[in-house]
């Protein structure tokens, strides 16, 4: 039920009030913002992206991604060499064996969650068409058993929704676009364009184990959940 000045909305005995909720946005996009720049030292290394992204929507290729046309990046591997470097992950000692720091693998893997988490959130809430949580934590990034659920039409990133609870029983897909306001697209890009992913993808294994990878990889939600609180 709205209210007279339609500022606020009550639904099963709860309550929003709108501008609470339109500055709560807000602030978690600076917090993401925060975390990332924690993370990469400031830096911005999504620094070469095109004006109009390719993205071949009718490529089912296991791991194809609009970021298969990469990198997006005019120092491709920048920012896992800030990971090495400045969070200090891992060193070599004189026989050049390598050695991994795991409370430093901890500590970057702490703030990825966090950031990972508000991001998760974000995506959930800001496109304009609501799904079904477990329709949500199943969309991909990259094509998987299942078609990916982001993509970038031009310079427009959406997820598509595909699968739903009555596909298995119609045998037909839904086709559903849920289009990303800018704030949340460009710190999508810069998470995932960036190398951010990549790096996690890469570390995670040292960590958690070699399954951990392929989540990171392939996952736009699932690992927002499944490890943040691992870290």
């Amino acid at each position: 039920m709205w209210s007279k000045e339609f500022d606020k909305v009550s639904v099963g005995g709860e309550t929003l009030e709108l501008d609470t909720f339109r500055s709560g946005i807000q602030n978690m996009l600076q917090t993401a913002w925060e975390l990332y720049d924690y993370i990469s030292g400031g830096n911005r290394f999504a620094d070469d992206l095109p004006k109009n992204f390719k993205d071949d929507l009718s490529n089912d290729q296991h791991g194809y991604s609009f970021l298969s046309h990469g990198p997006f990046s005019k120092t491709p591997n920048g920012l896992l060499c800030h990971l090495v470097r400045n969070w200090n992950l891992a060193s070599v000692d004189g026989a050049r064996r390598l050695s991994w720091d795991m409370h430093a693998l901890r500590r970057f893997f702490g703030a990825c969650g966090q950031l990972n988490t508000l991001l998760a959130v974000l995506t959930y809430i800001l496109p304009s068409t609501s799904t079904r949580i477990t329709e949500f934590v199943d969309q991909k990034l990259r094509n998987d058993l299942r078609n990916r659920g982001l993509h970038m039409h031009m310079d427009e990133m959406f997820l598509l929704a595909r699968y739903h609870k009555m596909t298995n029983a119609t045998g037909f897909d839904i086709c559903t676009p849920a289009f990303y306001p800018k704030p949340l697209q460009d710190l999508t890009l810069e998470i995932f364009a960036g190398g951010l992913r990549e790096c996690e993808t890469i570390l995670a294994p040292v960590l958690f184990g070699s399954k951990s990878a392929g989540l990171y990889h392939m996952s736009v939600g699932l690992v927002f959940w499944n490890f943040g609180s691992m870290c």
